[in-house]
């Protein structure tokens, strides 16, 4: 999907789609995977997989948040905000560059240009 829109001319700034990809590639840069919850296609929670099991591993201390069947999203969305903040930013690791290099690329948490730098990797250990 982020070759096909970036081969469109979609970018972060002008297209939601690209700006929800980029969010869930920048998730798994640590290998931990990624996490999505949802209610419907609008109410809905992402975040890496890790910070999602630490979360649901301390839900006793926010379980009273969840006064109804829709209401476990929302008290997720805010525990993971309250209890799981991140000591830093993300980083997104783009797995290939056949194509023109994005000059301006947004982080998916704090919204600031990121750096930009090139990676070459063998193995994911």
């Amino acid at each position: 999907m982020w070759h096909s829109k970036r081969h469109h001319g979609s970018t972060i700034e002008n297209d939601p789609i690209v700006q929800e990809i980029m969010s869930m590639l920048s998730f798994d840069g640590n290998g931990d995977g990624w996490a999505l919850m949802s209610t419907g296609s609008t109410d809905m929670v992402k975040t890496p997989g890790k910070k999602l099991m630490e979360c649901l591993s301390h839900f006793d201390t926010w379980r009273a948040n969840v006064t109804g069947v829709d209401a476990f999203v929302p008290a997720l969305r805010d525990a993971l905000l309250q209890h799981h903040k991140a000591e830093h930013c993300t980083h997104l690791v783009l797995p290939d560059t056949t194509g023109p290099v994005q000059e301006k690329v947004v982080c998916t948490e704090c919204g600031k240009q990121m750096e930009k730098y090139v990676l070459y990797r063998c193995c994911m250990d």
